[in-house]
């Protein structure tokens, strides 16, 4: 067969045509993925035996050293945690099926002379996107199944105990993970406790070692495989720097006081001590920890409170890469974070002595019982009393039944066909049904809690380990004030000195977006009222670019009504595309202040070239100049597009500072709280010296 065109008539070599494990041909598609990888999981189970029950001790002598018995045990491990849920039906092409990562019985070890004893086993696993979204989604948390079998005393039965192990490390580029009980809790631990003393499990991973790398040809273009098996990480780096998770895992509450209350009421009559909150940004989701406390304090000082601390040991994950580009940084610069601490939600009066799982408000039907419209009881038209007593209903008029034929009933006539062709039935085409909006979760019913404020702005600094420490604050939102009842009355966290410890990590730097995400830019200008210079430049810049950019036609007076009427949609307000500068001119008789805004990358350069050549000579004739601005920082919108297309003028009839010396205006009902806070804040505004004061 002749060559392709363009292949030289050369054979390919047979290392490209490569297998994988099974005899499988490698896609070109799975060399060159960098959001996918295949990795080796090391499971290691070491365990103490637990030694036998002293033997009882006769007259005259002392007790015997117990012995441990020789007890034979077989391990089988599975995580349900690294496999994904099957595809649901109708996906084409479907999903593969994700097999969990279950070892092999693992050889028999026995509990001869109580020396710990351990297993091992490795597996091989590929790890994707979908791989790391399902294990957000759990949490990080990985269920370890562990399965010890006697081999001598019970033969053929299994003992189950299922052990959790945190996972969040390798998310953080960690290459192993150590789980050790009774440090941790785990379900059905009576198993362990029966017949071992610690049991600590360790999960690594590491580069898949080829069988015989003599054998494995190199791949073009690509470095050859190691020698030997190396650590590596879980998530590829380029799908990490894709997701960009960030780890918030509350890590303590401490001094949480008793009074109002006392100690046996929060103690028995209230739920378990928890925390709640909503990331900054997100308005539907809400995250809740429940936390282990310690006794409780008493403190040494007279007329204090007793105080005890909550652990906790969970983490959430939040994945900014979902997020709009710069979302997660400005979030961190402009936002605080939120946590409230619920220590004293009290429980029902009907559950305060044994504290029980509420049902739900609609509880599912048993099996096998009929089903019974809503509001339809044994009495009603659906019953069997009711179909037996009921009487026969008369034919309807128009029917095609009378009396005679109501016992037995013919078959209606075939309705004859029409010749021709028939026409083809016309298929409506069904709409898309809109998904519905999420629901925001909702708050707890409780109206008296703590709370911390926590800001992340060392997160958007670019620090990837922070360490945060907040007061808790007392909150309540009675209506009418607080009773003379503990349950209507926050706790006294001021007096006890009561503080929340987060730890905030992040996989990957938080950095700031594009310029398309944060395109706006502002220049501030003070000078003397005479000064009128570098206004006049830029009023003449702002009304050429608007008139430009809004398309305004017409002879020059028509124009110019027209711009200084306009008034801005929201949208071209906000439109990234739309070159405009907006701002504001305030004068008092004795000073000018301009403030300007627009697009970085568009117009507003040229105002602030005016600004530097203005800025080398900071005094005039008439007086000193403030000139303010920074190319570094940037805004996602406008502040003053709400004023109009052109330079909205704003004048007072006296000198600022003489208006705020006057104290009737800065009290009483002569001017709007609105008026006294603007006043306040041009103020300030002028006395600044620096763009980061400004911008505070």
């Amino acid at each position: 067969m002749p060559p392709k065109p363009g292949s030289g008539g050369k054979k390919t070599p047979k290392s490209a045509d490569k297998k994988g494990k099974k005899g499988r041909p490698v896609s070109a598609r799975e060399e060159v993925n960098p959001f996918e990888h295949t990795i080796t999981f090391d499971l290691q189970v070491v365990a103490e035996p637990r030694e036998g029950d002293p033997e009882p001790a006769t007259e005259g002598e002392q007790p015997k050293t117990p012995e441990t018995a020789q007890t034979t045990f077989e391990v089988t491990a599975g995580m349900d945690f690294f496999c994904l849920p099957p595809a649901p039906p109708g996906i084409e092409p479907p999903a593969p099926e994700r097999q969990p990562l279950t070892s092999d019985k693992m050889p028999a070890c026995n509990t001869l002379g109580g020396l710990p004893f351990e297993w091992k086993t490795e597996q091989e696993m590929k790890v994707d996107e979908a791989q790391v979204r399902h294990m957000v989604a759990q949490r990080g948390v990985a269920g370890l199944t562990l399965a010890f079998r006697n081999v001598i005393e019970r033969e053929g039965s299994e003992a189950v105990c299922v052990l959790p192990l945190d996972c969040t490390p390798f998310l953080l580029g960690a290459s192993a993970v150590t789980a050790a009980w009774p440090n941790v809790a785990a379900t059905n631990a009576e198993v362990l406790m029966a017949n071992f003393r610690s049991v600590t499990v360790t999960l690594a991973i590491r580069q898949p070692a080829p069988s015989d790398p003599s054998s494995t040809p190199p791949i073009e273009g690509q470095p050859a495989p190691p020698l030997h098996p190396e650590e590596t990480k879980l998530v590829p780096p380029e799908l990490l720097k894709k997701l960009a998770p960030v780890l918030v895992t509350p890590t303590k509450v401490a001094c949480l006081p008793d009074l109002p209350a006392s100690q046996e009421s929060l103690s028995n009559s209230c739920f378990p001590v928890s925390l709640w909150y909503k990331f900054v940004g997100d308005k539907i989701k809400a995250r809740v920890h429940e936390g282990t406390p310690t006794p409780w304090e008493e403190s040494r000082v007279p007329g204090l409170p007793a105080v005890r601390h909550v652990l906790f040991n969970s983490t959430d994950i939040i994945l900014a890469g979902d997020m709009p580009p710069g979302h997660m940084h400005r979030l961190c610069n402009r936002e605080v974070l939120e946590v409230r601490v619920y220590d004293r939600s009290a429980l029902p009066e009907d559950e305060v002595k044994l504290y029980k799982p509420r049902p739900p408000r609609n509880p599912p039907p048993k099996e096998g019982a009929e089903d019974v419209k809503p509001g339809s009881g044994s009495k009603g038209r659906n019953s069997p009393k009711a179909k037996a007593g009921a009487k026969k209903e008369p034919p309807r008029p128009g029917s095609g039944k009378s009396d005679a034929s109501a016992k037995q009933a013919t078959p209606a006539k075939p309705t004859p066909k029409p010749k021709g062709k028939a026409k083809p039935e016309v298929v409506e085409a069904e709409e898309p049904v809109p998904e519905p909006e999420p629901v925001p979760d909702p708050e707890p019913e409780c109206p008296v809690y703590g709370v911390a404020r926590f800001t992340l702005h060392r997160l958007a600094a670019g620090d990837l380990n922070v360490k945060l420490k907040a007061n808790v604050l007392p909150v309540t939102h009675m209506k009418g004030g607080a009773e003379l009842d503990w349950k209507s009355r926050p706790g006294k966290y001021m007096e006890s000195a009561a503080y929340m410890v987060l730890k905030v990590r992040a996989a990957v730097p938080v950095v700031p977006s594009e310029m398309e995400a944060n395109p706006f830019s502002q220049v501030m200008v003070a000078t003397e009222y005479k000064d009128s210079e570098l206004y006049i430049q830029f009023r003449k810049l702002v009304r050429e670019n608007n008139i430009a950019a809004l398309e305004l036609k017409g002879n020059p007076v028509h124009v110019l009504t027209s711009l200084t009427t306009y008034k801005l949609e929201p949208e071209q307000q906000q439109d990234p595309q739309l070159d405009l500068l907006t701002g504001f001119q305030l004068t008092d008789g004795k000073r000018r202040l301009v403030v300007l805004e627009g697009l970085a990358y568009g117009r507003m350069a040229e105002v602030v070239e005016i600004a530097k050549k203005a800025a080398a000579s900071p005094a005039t004739q008439f007086g000193p100049r403030t000139i303010l601005y920074n190319e570094q920082f940037r805004y996602p919108m406008r502040l003053y597009g709400w004023l109009g297309a052109d330079l909205w003028p704003l004048k007072l009839y006296k000198p600022l500072p003489d208006l705020l010396a006057v104290a009737g205006n800065m009290t009483g009902n002569r001017l709007r709280p609105e008026c006294m806070e603007a006043l306040k804040r041009l103020s300030k505004l002028i006395d600044q010296r620096g763009w980061r004061d400004v911008d505070r």
